[in-house]
């Protein structure tokens, strides 16, 4: 396959959305299940939950998986004009990163994505030759399947009872005992994140798909121009329902709001994806514009292995088997601790990419694939 010039929008994109992903992410394995999906009622806990929840609960998800679409647009496009068979190998990639998101699931962080993406992957093969405006009325049309999705996923949270939070709890002692834990919870815990991601994440990689079919990321593209005649719109629809969102996350909003609380829940499915085409508008401007550090973007060339080394760090800080910090720290302390453990993963990932060529789960993929 021919090589394609590396688009350092996209390493950009991925960099930033690494550390976003890593700070929601932490306080689901430092915290206890009650706190993590039900703070408590001191201000710091509030605060920090209303924070993470309002500006990046799903929207970097969700520009992860818009760059996965791209990715696969623009891999199978090289491999068309070198006239490479890409099919076999491209099932093969998503046999492995299905395999890896089961080991991640059950040996570091049972809200693992790796697994969803890889389905969603196989199912977005079948679409690449769908000419763009048809590829943006399916994405379209995921924005209601998630609003319904949604309030399952708020009928269902609210008739369990707090003690069967779908996580796990990293005071077990030892880390064999913390991995039968996550096993054992893996299950629910995958059906919570197939219906509060699944329809968003698919809409993102069909328009990653369209980007790489009209060129977005690239330098002063008329999209992105277009994008930003919409970003008013977009926050004026996004800021207020993603703030109401972390408001009920955070539980800012008081209990008698139930109806509110709720609405808050459903209209995610519309207020993330106008959030994160917002910051996809100011990451590929800021792109344009500002180069990151040569680390933060061979990170983001390496963004398997930073995603996985962020929960095995986590968990070592949380768990019996490394510091213990397992519920010693509050909402708004986790986040300082959340980006010190992304920029550690990013660095440490860089190092030995700068080191080796690649990270150590992109070398696994090569060898796979090879």
């Amino acid at each position: 396959m021919a090589a394609t010039p590396r688009n350092s929008t996209v390493d950009t994109i991925r960099s930033l959305a690494l550390v976003a992903i890593c700070i929601v992410n932490v306080p689901f394995i430092l915290l206890p299940p009650e706190l993590a999906l039900l703070p408590g009622l001191t201000l710091a806990d509030q605060l920090g939950v209303f924070l993470s929840e309002s500006l990046l609960q799903l929207k970097f998800y969700l520009l992860f998986a818009f760059i996965f679409g791209w990715g696969l647009a623009t891999q199978a496009t090289a491999a068309k004009e070198s006239g490479v068979v890409f099919k076999r190998r491209y099932f093969r990639r998503m046999a492995a990163l299905a395999l890896l998101g089961c080991l991640h699931a059950v040996l570091v962080f049972n809200g693992d994505i790796l697994l969803l993406y890889a389905l969603l992957g196989c199912i977005l093969w079948r679409l690449l030759p769908w000419p763009p405006k048809q590829l943006a009325a399916l994405a379209l049309a995921m924005l209601p399947l998630s609003v319904v999705c949604l309030t399952i996923l708020a009928l269902a949270l609210d008739a369990l009872p707090d003690s069967a939070a779908p996580l796990t709890d990293y005071a077990a002692p030892g880390f064999w005992q913390l991995t039968r834990e996550r096993l054992q919870g893996w299950p629910a815990t995958w059906l919570f994140l197939l219906l509060l991601q699944a329809p968003l994440a698919f809409a993102a990689f069909i328009c990653g798909v369209i980007a790489a079919k009209q060129q977005w990321l690239q330098k002063d593209s008329a999209a992105m121009q277009r994008l930003r005649r919409f970003v008013p719109w977009l926050l004026l629809l996004g800021l207020p329902l993603n703030l109401l969102f972390g408001a009920v996350s955070s539980g800012i909003l008081p209990a008698a709001g139930e109806l509110l609380s709720f609405a808050g829940v459903v209209l995610l499915g519309l207020a993330a994806p106008a959030m994160s085409a917002v910051y996809l508008y100011g990451m590929v401007w800021l792109s344009w514009r500002v180069s990151l550090h040569k680390l933060m973007l061979r990170a983001g060339q390496n963004s398997l292995s930073v995603y996985v080394l962020q929960g095995v760090l986590a968990g070592w800080l949380a768990g019996s088997y490394g510091l213990g910090l397992y519920g010693q720290l509050n909402q708004l302390q986790l986040l300082p601790v959340a980006l010190a453990v992304a920029l550690c993963a990013m660095l440490l990932v860089s190092g030995y990419a700068y080191s080796f060529g690649k990270g150590p789960l992109e070398q696994l993929m090569k060898r796979i694939l090879a």
